[in-house]
């Protein structure tokens, strides 16, 4: 997921799935209120093609995804 905050809760949501659960890609430029294209290109290349770090990124992502599914199960917490 691409995180690039503009409102509310979007800041505490950005910390949220780049540092604590390790699923976003944070857009940099939002806190000078202007995102650069090659910005997003890069940041949108990052998660579309095949690296090392992408792949560690799914790993991660797939992880939350059992770990929401577990927790919507009968006796999930």
């Amino acid at each position: 997921m691409l995180c690039w905050p503009l409102y509310a809760e979007h800041m505490f949501n950005k910390v949220l799935m780049t540092l604590d659960m390790g699923v976003g890609v944070e857009m940099e430029g939002y806190m000078g209120g202007f995102i650069k294209a090659e910005e997003v290109e890069a940041k949108v290349r990052f998660v579309m093609e095949e690296s090392e770090q992408r792949r560690e990124l799914r790993t991660r992502v797939a992880a939350r995804k059992q770990e929401a599914k577990a927790a919507l199960e009968g006796s999930g917490t």
